[in-house]
């Protein structure tokens, strides 16, 4: 099973984002048991999808879409 996230807003750069994400993935890992988690950030150029690959709640990866 996997479980995502997404933000509604936007941040300001990568570093907010990678910020963001690795908040929103502790709270689904904290109430998930999947194995991957995932989680959907952009600011006002890139979107970035960031994976935790191991459920631990820190992104592991991530792909700029």
């Amino acid at each position: 099973m996997v479980k995502s996230s997404s933000s509604s807003n936007s941040v300001v750069d990568f570093s907010a984002a990678l910020t963001a994400a690795n908040a929103a993935l502790t709270a689904l890992n904290d109430t998930s048991a999947a194995a991957e988690l995932f989680s959907f950030q952009f600011d006002a150029t890139n979107g970035n999808l960031f994976d935790d690959t191991d459920s631990d709640g820190i992104a592991a990866t991530d792909i700029i879409v």
